[in-house]
This record gives C-alpha cells, sequence and structure tokens, in this order.
C-alpha cells in the first residue's frame, strides 16, 4: 500500500491504485474497443468504439472500488478500524487494523463485497434494457445506442462474474471467508475454520490450473493463461494462510510470558538520550524501553528504532520522556493472555511493541512481531537467534 498511487480518502479511508492497474486497465480498454465491443455494436467509427473501451474499463474498476469500499464501510460499522484500500492487478483489497473477533461479523464483512458486485449487476442490466429495449443483456445494436447498451451489458455481466466468483467458498475469495466464518461458528475455533478454507482455496487453485491447461491447448488459449495466472495466485495466498494457520496453533498454546523479551529497561524519562545509552541501555540495543516518571509511573516507552533515526545532535538534549510513545498510545497485555490474541494487537499498534505486566502490575517485558515470529521457529524446530 506504501507504493501505490493515493487517490484520496473517503469517510476516513485511505484509497490507493497500484501501479499495476494501469497497465490492465490499458489492456482491457485496447481489448473492448478492438474485439468485444464492434463485435457486437456494428457501423461505428474507431473513436466511439475506444471511448466505449475506456467507459467500460472505468466501469470495471469503478465496481472493483465499491466492491472494496463495502467491505471496509461494514467493517467500520462493526468498530474495525481499516487502514485503507487498494485496487491492484487481480482486483483489490481491504487492509483492515484488526480481523473481525467473532464470526458474524466477518461474514457480514466478506458477503457485502459480492452482494454489491450482483446489485451492480441488476442495476446495470436493467439500465441495458432501458436503453436497448431487448430482453437480452447481451443483445448487438446499431448506432449510438446500440453501443451504449453492449457496455450496459457488459458491465452487467461482469459484475454478476465477480460477485458469483467471490462467493465460491475458498480462500482468499469472500466464499471463503463466508465458508471459514461458518466453520468458526460450528467448531469454536478460528484457527481449524481458516486452514478448512485455506485448503479448499488449494483445491480451487489447482482446479483453474489444470483446467487453464486444457483451455491452452483450444482456441481459447488466451483464456487458458488468464485462468492459471489466477489460480497460481489462489493457491499461492492460500498456502501462505495454511502456515498462518501453522503459527496461530503454537501462538494460542503459549502466553505472553512465554514469547516476551523479559525485564526491558526502565529509565528515568528526565534523561538525554545520549545519557540514556552510557546510563543503563544495554549494547546491542534492546526492541524496547520504558521511560519512568520521579513518582515511579511509566510514562512510556521507547523503541530502538526511534532511537537510530534521531539524530546525533538531538541526542544529547532531547529527554527520553519526550521522544517517546506516550503510555496511553501503548498496547498492554497481561503475563497470562494467550499469545495468539497479541497478534492483532501488534498490527493496529502504531508503535510496533506491546508492553507486558505481571499481575502485581510491574513492567515484565515487551513484544513485538519478532518475539512471535522467534516462538514460532523455536517451536517448529528452526533456531531462533536473537
Amino acid at each position: 500500500m506504501k507504493n501505490d498511487i493515493p487517490l484520496g480518502h473517503i469517510r476516513g479511508i485511505r484509497v490507493g491504485l497500484s501501479w499495476s492497474v494501469l497497465l490492465i486497465a490499458g489492456f482491457y480498454v485496447y481489448v473492448l474497443a478492438t474485439y468485444q465491443f464492434p463485435n457486437e455494436a456494428f457501423f461505428l467509427s474507431d473513436t466511439a468504439y475506444w471511448i466505449a473501451g475506456i467507459v467500460g474499463a472505468l466501469g470495471f474498476f469503478l465496481s472493483l472500488f465499491v466492491h472494496e469500499m463495502s467491505h471496509a464501510l461494514v467493517a467500520q460499522h462493526r468498530g474495525i478500524g481499516v487502514r485503507g484500500i487498494t485496487l491492484w492487478l487481480l482486483g483489490g483489497y481491504a487492509e483492515l487494523d484488526r480481523e473481525p473477533t467473532t464470526p458474524g461479523n466477518q461474514f457480514l464483512i466478506a458477503a457485502v463485497g459480492p452482494v454489491s458486485n450482483l446489485a451492480l449487476a441488476a442495476v446495470f442490466w436493467v439500465a441495458h434494457l432501458a436503453v436497448a429495449n431487448d430482453p437480452d443483456p447481451f443483445a448487438v445494436g446499431i448506432g449510438t445506442s446500440g453501443l451504449v447498451a453492449v457496455v450496459l451489458g457488459w458491465l452487467a455481466f461482469v459484475n454478476f462474474l465477480l460477485g458469483a466468483f467471490n462467493l465460491l467458498p475458498a480462500a482468499p475469495l469472500d466464499g471463503g471467508q463466508l465458508f471459514s466464518a461458518g466453520v468458526w461458528a460450528v467448531t469454536g475455533n478460528r484457527t481449524v475454520a481458516r486452514k478448512w478454507a485455506a485448503y479448499a482455496g488449494i483445491a480451487l487453485g489447482g482446479a483453474g490450473v489444470a483446467y487453464g491447461l486444457v483451455m491452452m491447448n483450444s482456441s481459447e488459449s488466451f483464456n487458458g493463461i488468464w485462468l492459471m495466472i489466477i489460480g497460481w495466485w489462489i493457491i499461492s495466498v492460500a498456502l501462505a494462510d495454511v502456515r498462518r494457520t501453522g503459527a496461530e496453533t503454537v501462538l494460542s498454546a503459549s502466553t505472553a510470558a512465554d514469547v516476551m523479551r523479559p525485564s526491558p529497561p526502565v529509565l528515568p524519562a528526565h534523561l538525554s538520550i545520549d545519557r540514556a545509552l552510557t546510563a543503563g541501555v544495554p549494547s546491542p540495543l534492546p526492541p524496547a524501553f520504558c521511560a519512568q516518571a520521579p513518582d515511579g509511573r511509566i510514562t512510556g516507552l521507547l523503541t530502538a528504532d526511534q532511537i537510530r533515526n534521531t539524530d546525533a545532535a538531538s541526542r544529547a538534549s532531547v529527554p527520553l520522556g519526550q521522544l517517546a510513545f506516550p503510555i496511553e498510545r501503548v498496547a498492554v497485555a497481561r503475563t497470562d493472555e494467550s499469545s495468539l490474541a497479541l497478534v492483532d494487537r501488534l498490527r493496529g499498534n502504531a508503535v510496533g511493541q506491546i508492553l507486558v505486566v505481571g499481575s502485581d502490575g510491574r513492567v515484565a517485558g515487551t513484544i513485538g512481531s519478532a518475539e512471535l515470529d522467534r516462538a514460532v521457529r523455536r517451536t517448529n524446530g528452526v533456531p531462533a537467534g536473537r
């Protein structure tokens, strides 16, 4: 999302466009203008077909935008923050601050995307019929009205295809999320539900690749290549989901105390960075350490990245308390909390570290993504390092 083309914000949601969209959009315009529309609306100028191609491609990406924005708005309504949405080569995605915590929320957020496309399909079809006055949504036509009808009919078909395809019960499609929500509701285990949806995704992607190979030997060789690309993408994402569920299984069996980096340095908040580095911060720098007020309260958390990003001139004068993240912005966990519960907390946390406290309220340790990854690697028999 960092390298996309920013398009602005809608209801606080950042909207971006991947550079790959420009490539695929040009391809769509070319195919629509030189093949699709001339074969369905006759006796018009090349200019008319190219304009129709541009409108058709814009309508297609607008449909993708509506799909992703629907996910984002429902997530916001259910109390889940949305970092942004991005349109890219194979569609789009909405980046949520955290994952839904109930199967009902997961179902609603996933379902609204395909439903929005099916609703758009109905709208475009009705508009097509109004222009063409023909019961066939893909009827050919003559003249400008015929071309408009063909464009509207094509957009109706594309949105129906998007909605139907995304309802297939396999990850990473929305249908996979619906399937996962159902399994989650029945079993009470979100990790098991994800794994089943991921295996379904591997099967679906494999079927797509196999059928694409068959199509390669027919007159539909181009469609076969496209189907193989989509199939490989589904397989790769589904395999990543399988690996993630394995990590979740490990983390669900451990507590914050098991994975934390214990006893971070606690230093007076009034110390300058230079003095702190010579007074009590070990080398190499720990991922995080605490700033403490004179009355003993922990007022903030300072990370090694903040130290490294502070220019040398400021290190002699800037106190730790001024540079540290205020404690109000720092995610806090108890030592007995499940490590799995911390994954979402880290994802939506700009600090990048969680402060772990014991039952007595004292600082016990810190946890970042490196600590969670180390716990998974150690359980799987991979040398963890430090």
